[in-house]
């Protein structure tokens, strides 16, 4: 691990709630996820390297998408224009019961 690395870490962390979990800083939450968004970085790996569930860092990811308006996983998808809606596909329907009163009841007689 670089310096720079261990420098993150040791700033990722500012403080524990009552509860048990932790508060981040913003700023070291940023550099994270920009070295995760580098092509061919492993998520999971940089997570763990720093001490963080990976879960929580795809979370921090997907939040820092949603905000810069980009769509798709890990940057994947990050730039592409979004064009007209194609049309829907007609649903399927399915088929129709018969309503209560056309169905048939049979009586035995004694």
């Amino acid at each position: 691990m670089s310096e720079q690395e261990g420098g993150l870490q040791g700033r990722l962390v500012v403080g524990a709630k009552r509860d048990g979990r932790r508060k981040y800083d913003e700023s070291a939450k940023r550099e994270l996820i920009q070295e995760c968004l580098k092509p061919g970085v492993s998520i999971a790996r940089t997570a763990m390297d720093h001490g963080i569930n990976p879960n929580l860092v795809r979370t921090w990811i997907s939040q820092y998408q949603r905000e810069q308006g980009r769509v798709g996983v890990a940057g994947l998808a990050v730039g592409l224009s979004v064009g007209p809606r194609p049309r829907s596909l007609p649903s399927r329907r399915r088929p129709s019961r018969p309503s209560s009163s056309s169905r048939l009841l049979y009586c035995r007689r004694r």
